[in-house]
């Protein structure tokens, strides 16, 4: 066997090449800029942890995602994070002050066990922003327009903006008068954005 037939990397896993990556880390450095001028601050979470704190409050569909290990130290389960959201939500409920509305931004690599439609990349980059403790239309309207200032900067050709809130789909689902079991049926399948299996149920 030659060298050349060991450097292969996983699918969905890619080498960023010089010409790529400098603009990719400007872009980054350029977001993070602007959540700290508005007044988001920095935090850094694990790259992984056990897997049992790493997936509290999670549904079905991240504990799929997951990539998973044995912890070499202690012989516990361990998972490498493929969303950085819900680690901040938890940084957020243990360790801050509840008095006022918080706002944390984050970065990192994050790793999916599988690519899905169109994010056939299992280690991207995530980035994102949280606004915490305050509850209203103000609120939304921030992050909202931060986050379609941060997809300008980036000078994407084609945004598409998907609000959504668990409000309206509880509504919905009291109007149609679904069972816990319909109801759990259809977040799953929203949860694939499968719209095939949606247009089936």
């Amino acid at each position: 066997m030659i060298v050349k037939d060991l450097w292969t990397l996983p699918d969905g896993v890619n080498e960023i090449p010089p010409e790529q990556a400098l603009p990719l880390e400007r872009l980054r450095r350029k977001i993070l800029d602007k959540f700290l001028v508005h007044g988001y601050e920095l935090v850094s979470s694990p790259l992984f942890e056990f897997l049992d704190s790493l997936l509290v409050g999670v549904g079905n569909e991240m504990d799929l995602e997951t990539i998973k290990f044995v912890d070499q130290l202690s012989g516990k389960m361990m998972g490498l994070r493929a969303d950085i959201t819900p680690q901040i939500a938890r940084f957020e409920a243990h360790s801050r002050n509840k008095n006022c509305p918080d706002r944390l931004c984050y970065v990192g690599n994050i790793g999916k066990a599988r690519g899905q439609g169109v994010h056939l990349n299992r280690s991207p980059v995530q980035i994102g922003a949280e606004l915490f403790g305050h509850v209203g239309l103000a609120s939304d309207i921030e992050v909202v327009k931060l986050m379609l200032d941060v997809l300008t900067d980036s000078n994407l050709s084609q945004v598409s903006l998907d609000l959504g809130h668990v409000g309206i789909f509880k509504a919905l689902v009291s109007l149609a008068k679904l069972n816990s079991s319909q109801e759990q049926d259809i977040v799953i399948v929203l949860q694939k954005r499968s719209v095939e299996d949606l247009t089936k149920l």
